[in-house]
């Protein structure tokens, strides 16, 4: 193993290992090993700190604080974390599906980190949770064709799990429960730094033969899901729920459009704000024809998970659309389509961004042909 000895300011000598940076440290002639994670500045920091810390307190003590496998409450495990969490959720004030969030994000973090199955990640002790797993569920993460933008909202919602009120819950919880100490490594990892990339509007030949495919191959029930966000520019939540009280014949913009109402419900709670989008009457009409479903729905299938994978499937397969989400991809193109034919301000109305800033960012820079535009008017 190769090995490289530098020292700090203060003349702490550390280790530089394949693995990342350690401090070595005799007491009572014997050999102490602290990990000091990837980051030289940091590791010269800590290995001062422990080295401070060796001075005045007992070994047991300095290994308790600084080195994660004597870390207090060692035989704590992600899923007693996960439990403990699950009955502070109403004392953090938190609603049941971002708590839901926060937990999967934890053990997809640990999944990535170190490469392993559900079930091993929640048999793991919190001590695995360290700047270094992070570092590693970064790179298996961006592997494939996830973003590094997505990588960070898994990451903050990861970070949840362990703020501030959520630490001093799990002491009133279990007095053992002392979780400080990620404050000082899991806390601070950093996830990527300037990740938001510009919108790529496809090519006016791709949004044609999208146009096409959806037209003239799919069917049923496919065509529905498909129409829904190519020329209302919904959501995925939003086709899972829709139905045809949400149409209105009085449209804000031409007599030949419908409005589509996109409310909240018992069963249903819109993402961004409430709102309305607009559709032509005669394409709304033949999702209407093609529809498998009868009453006011429009799909049998009320799962997003199905819906997402049907989608993807004749996305992938058919138009040959390879970007990690290719239902939400037809969404923005209806975006670009409202952009061009009615401006930003209105875009942001059809679309339902919360923030204008988020309509800006994407669309300001695009401009469909008037050919393009038409393939919304037939």
């Amino acid at each position: 193993m190769t090995t490289k000895t530098i020292r700090t300011r203060r003349g702490t000598r550390i280790t530089k290992t394949p693995t990342g940076y350690r401090y070595k440290a005799y007491v009572n002639s014997r050999q102490h090993y602290f990990p000091l994670g990837v980051d030289a500045t940091r590791a010269k920091e800590r290995a001062d700190e422990i080295r401070d810390h060796l001075k005045i307190y007992p070994i047991e003590e300095v290994r308790q604080k600084f080195h994660p496998k004597y870390a207090r409450k060692k035989d704590t495990s992600i899923k007693n974390i996960l439990e403990g969490h699950k009955a502070l959720t109403p004392s953090l004030g938190l609603q049941p599906r971002t708590a839901k969030d926060y937990k999967n994000a934890l053990v997809r973090v640990v999944r990535l980190g170190l490469d392993c199955t559900a079930g091993q990640a929640l048999a793991e002790n919190v001590s695995i949770l360290t700047e270094d797993l992070v570092l590693r569920a970064k790179k298996h993460y961006t592997e494939g064709l996830s973003s590094m933008r997505t990588f960070n909202s898994l990451l903050r919602n990861a970070k949840g799990m362990f703020s501030k009120e959520a630490l001093t819950a799990y002491r009133s919880y279990d007095p053992s429960w002392d979780f400080r100490f990620l404050r000082d490594d899991f806390m601070e990892a950093l996830p990527y730094k300037r990740c938001k990339s510009k919108w790529v509007c496809p090519t006016e030949k791709e949004i044609h033969q999208i146009a096409w495919n959806i037209e003239n191959v799919a069917g049923g029930e496919i065509y529905a899901i498909l129409a829904l966000a190519f020329y209302g520019g919904l959501r995925l939540s939003e086709i899972s729920a829709f139905n045809t009280h949400w149409v209105s014949d009085v449209s804000p913009s031409s007599l030949d459009d419908v409005k589509i109402n996109i409310v909240a419900n018992a069963l249903f709670k819109p993402k961004g704000r409430q709102g309305y989008t607009i559709m032509k009457r005669t394409q709304y009409e033949r999702i209407l024809d093609r529809r498998v479903s009868f009453g006011s729905a429009i799909m049998r299938y009320r799962n997003k998970v199905v819906v997402s994978r049907k989608a993807t499937n004749f996305l992938r397969k058919v138009c040959g659309l390879t970007v990690q989400k290719p239902l939400h991809e037809l969404r923005k193109i209806c975006g670009a389509h409202f952009a061009t034919k009615y401006g930003l301000y209105e875009a942001q109305n059809y679309l339902r961004h919360e923030d204008p800033k988020t309509t800006y960012d994407h669309y300001a820079g695009v401009i469909l042909s008037k050919s393009c535009l038409t393939l919304w008017d037939e």
